[in-house]
């Protein structure tokens, strides 16, 4: 997803606002599935700091869980 969202952004000259313009561009069919709670809607996006590039910068996991090295998979 991070590298389709650096694409999606060096191909259209600014960021995607959505992650459905992904899929609208063809980047992708659907939207995968969150490996960690294994669905479309629990993605959680970052989004650029800087009001003259606006969108998404980066994207992590929806889950609310903790891995077994101690640290929440939201941060990964």
């Amino acid at each position: 997803m991070r590298s389709l969202i650096r694409d999606y952004t060096a191909q259209h000259h600014h960021r995607p606002e959505s992650l459905h313009d992904l899929v609208a561009a063809g980047y992708v069919k659907e939207l995968p599935k969150d490996p960690m709670t294994n669905r479309r809607d629990t993605w959680a996006v970052e989004w650029s700091p800087d009001r003259a590039t606006p969108g998404i910068v980066n994207v992590h996991s929806g889950a609310s869980t903790i891995s077994s090295k101690g640290s929440r998979y939201a941060d990964w």
